[in-house]
């Protein structure tokens, strides 16, 4: 037992941060979600795919404190959410954003805000940039025109601010859809990551549903391997796109040599949600098909370690950070994490961390055999007692002596402050703060060179120029709702309000209506009952007459 201890609290841990299958799942403004907050344990999974639908112009008091409901839940569970915000209507239908900037990007804040506050009770690997377009997948909405380039500056601009907005109000890491927007707005940043929500839906070779552009698609694909593998990359599948040509119901296929567990592993992707397309979830429930699904949730399991969040790494940002992204042998080809060899290096590399720094320094290509170690000994420990000793130096010389108004450093002084043990609060950010603004004579300089150099302009400069500060004008008039489109987008919620207003006014008078009908109803049955019984009671004295 003591052997298999600490292998067991390590694959314990290693469980514990994998991500694997995602349950789908979905909370909507507007609606009774107690049943979907109410914690439920999932299928050969521990972490919620999770949509957060959100109405336009409306407070989200009520879904906010569902999903904080849900979080403690299934957070006190060990249960993880990938979550993702997008639009709908009141009538639970799903939409686009709206097309008031400002709108969008106060949702934005907010919910940035709540993921951030609800990280200590629930784990989120990632969390999808969702808000624009249908279903919050960036596409077919007023800010989501198209893809990368293609868009409008305007557009990239605003995408560009709903992915910061999350990344810096929340803390975690955001996954955006597409490769091309994410080429356009952070090149290369692996800060960034990407989802894709058509999964395998051409088979191997496929444009997962205009993920891949048809033709340079080899050319997206290497840039989803740079920016995302090994990066919490996932989503899931899908059979509705345009280039849907792959049969799901081939069960053979898709767990055979060439089919899903071979596509995970060539992209790496850390998470998948069983329930799309409707036959992978026939697959993901069918027990003759058991050994499939398990080999689909290793497969994803093992690429799920980089998933795990700065706080969580042994040296964040340190040496081996970057290295253990995704689990590959010396030729980069993918590996087992479980593996002997991956353990043993994992071994020998948590062994070596704490002297890395100075072997670093201190390591030469001549040096060889005991004599070159011995050296390798004695020159560390001189370095050490040196540093030590111009440390005291540098303390000693600060206390030295008494400071007087009006003592000026000397230049020897001056000289040794490089010296000094460095602050680690002298920060670049520090600097800049502690640094003097410009007066206000220097931005007149500014604004007076400025003008000469419109002077000098040509007509199509100038008339460039011209047009984009009259842009920049009518984007901060748009968002102070001054614009008539951002007047019109008022008075329609304003309308719809009042629409809805008068709704409920006329049914509360229809309501009253038919009570006042029902009272005057029964009165009129009580008159006659009455009159009945009177009549009754007279016909016996008229017989006593005759």
């Amino acid at each position: 037992m003591r052997i298999y201890g600490p292998l067991l609290a390590t694959l314990a841990v290693r469980f514990a941060t994998a991500i694997g299958f995602a349950t789908y799942k979905e909370i909507r403004e507007g609606s009774d979600n107690s049943e979907a907050i109410a914690y439920s344990p999932l299928d050969r999974s521990d972490t919620l795919f999770l949509y957060i639908q959100i109405i336009a112009g409306w407070e989200h008091v009520q879904i906010i404190n569902d999903f904080k409901t849900l979080a403690q839940n299934y957070g006190s569970n060990g249960v993880s959410v990938i979550p993702r915000v997008r639009y709908g209507n009141p009538d639970g239908q799903v939409t686009t954003e709206p097309s008031h900037q400002a709108w969008i990007l106060d949702d934005v804040k907010t919910w940035a805000g709540v993921f951030s506050e609800v990280s200590g009770t629930i784990r989120i690997p990632v969390i999808q940039a969702g808000f624009l377009g249908l279903w919050g997948e960036w596409h077919s909405g007023p800010f989501c025109q198209a893809q990368g380039t293609d868009d409008s500056s305007a557009n990239l601009n605003v995408k560009r601010q709903v992915v910061e907005a999350l990344r810096q109000g929340s803390g975690h890491k955001v996954a955006l859809r597409y490769p091309s927007d994410h080429q356009a707005l952070f090149p290369g940043d692996r800060g960034v990551t990407l989802h894709n929500d058509c999964i395998f839906n051409g088979g191997p070779d496929g444009y997962d549903g205009g993920t891949f552009p048809t033709g340079d698609r080899q050319i997206w694909v290497d840039y989803t391997k740079q920016v995302s593998s090994g990066n919490t990359y996932g989503g899931e599948g899908c059979n509705q796109a345009g280039d849907s040509t792959y049969d799901w119901s081939d069960w053979a296929d898709l767990c055979g040599s060439e089919g899903l567990v071979s596509y995970i592993n060539e992209f790496q992707i850390a998470y998948l949600n069983p329930g799309n397309p409707a036959a992978f979830q026939e697959l993901f429930y069918d027990e003759s098909w058991r050994d499939c699904v398990d080999a689909i949730q290793a497969a994803l399991q093992q690429y799920s370690r980089a998933a795990r969040p700065v706080n969580d790494r042994k040296q964040a940002g340190g040496k081996g950070y970057s290295r253990d992204l995704a689990p590959v042998d010396a030729d980069g080809n993918p590996v087992s994490m479980w593996s002997e060899d991956r353990q043993r290096a994992e071994d020998d590399s948590e062994e070596g961390s704490t002297d890395s720094e100075e072997d670093s320094e201190e390591e030469s290509d001549d040096e060889a055999g005991a004599s070159g170690s011995q050296k390798q000994e004695l020159s560390r420990e001189e370095r050490r007692q040196a540093k030590k000793a111009q440390k005291e130096a540098a303390i000693a010389k600060k206390k030295k002596g008494s400071v007087q108004v009006g003592d000026m450093p000397s230049d020897s002084e001056e000289e040794s402050e490089d010296d000094m043990p460095a602050n680690p609060n002298h920060t670049k950010s520090a600097r800049k703060q502690t640094m003097a603004q410009p007066s206000a004579e220097v931005e007149v300089e500014k604004a007076t060179e400025g003008v000469k150099n419109l002077s000098t302009m040509s007509r199509r400069e100038r008339e460039s120029l011209e047009a984009a500060q009259a842009k920049e004008r009518y984007r901060k008039l748009h968002e102070a709702g001054k614009t008539d489109e951002a007047k019109a987008d008022l008075a329609r919620l304003r309308l719809i309000r009042e629409k809805r207003e008068a709704e409920a006014a006329r049914k509360m008078a229809e309501k009253e209506e038919q009570e006042e009908l029902q009272r005057a109803k029964r009165a009129e049955i009580e008159a006659r009952e009455a009159k009945k019984r009177e009549a009754a009671l007279g016909k016996p004295g008229k017989k006593g007459k005759k």
